[in-house]
């Protein structure tokens, strides 16, 4: 499989000044601030920027320690940014994320395991949101994988449960009995880090295998229903782990 870790993953732009605001929860940018990533497209960040940390799951905070702390602040920075002024599409804000994290150093193991649960209980918009924004500021799958899941595929399968819990690979193998739509899933990121340990996935495998994942749950028919609420679950101590 792909491995991103190893190819070229951009360069930040400037030096990241925050000031901590009085209401303690956001902070501010007191100089430009941006990323560069692999392809060379730029991703700055004004002065005056003001981001709280929120396009992040609290739930993850647990893992980093906050969003502002130590090698995820820059990346966090970039990627609150973005989902706050979505002049960019939602993936590809989450993939800068990602790749930020590489550039601070994160581990490849920790960065996936992130990226992997931001994309799938973090902000999402429309492409007309984007169109829409853009021109304010200037005056995905089909429903089913088409080829044999992976083995990571099918790892993520029973990583994603719904409530009551139901591996997602039961709905899938058992279309007769299939239930009604999901109104809540779950993504255990305790079996996720394993699975990216052991199969080494790339940013495309996983957002394939969560969008087959959460589509078995949130749609088993095929037929789009309303939006299911999406939660993220991470055993006690789990932020102790090397990177």
């Amino acid at each position: 499989m792909a491995d991103e870790t190893r190819a070229g993953i951009g360069s930040y732009i400037g030096e990241l000044i925050l000031k901590p605001l009085p209401d303690g929860r956001l902070m501010q940018l007191m100089a430009p601030f941006g990323f560069q990533d692999a392809q060379q497209k730029k991703w700055p960040v004004p002065k005056g920027t003001k981001v709280d940390g929120a396009s992040i799951p609290q739930v993850l905070w647990t893992l980093i320690g906050g969003p502002f702390e130590g090698k995820y602040r820059e990346a966090s920075v970039v990627h609150d940014f973005y989902c706050d002024t979505r002049t960019e599409p939602w993936k590809a804000v989450h993939r800068v994320f990602y790749e930020g994290m590489l550039v601070s150093g994160v581990s490849g193991i920790r960065a996936k395991l992130m990226y992997a649960a931001v994309r799938y209980a973090g902000p999402q918009w429309a492409d007309s949101t984007v169109d829409n924004n853009r021109l304010a500021r200037n005056g995905g799958l089909t429903t089913l994988t088409r080829h044999p899941p992976t083995a990571f595929a099918l790892g993520v399968r029973q990583a994603v449960t719904a409530a009551p819990a139901q591996p997602g690979h039961k709905v899938f193998t058992n279309s007769r009995n299939a239930r009604p739509a999901a109104r809540e899933t779950t993504l255990d990121l305790d079996q996720l880090e394993a699975l990216i340990a052991a199969e080494n996935p790339s940013l495309d495998d996983i957002d394939e295998a969560l969008d087959d994942a959460t589509r078995l749950l949130e749609a088993p028919a095929g037929i789009p229903a309303p939006a299911a609420t999406r939660t993220l679950k991470a055993q006690a101590g789990y932020a102790r782990l090397a990177e």
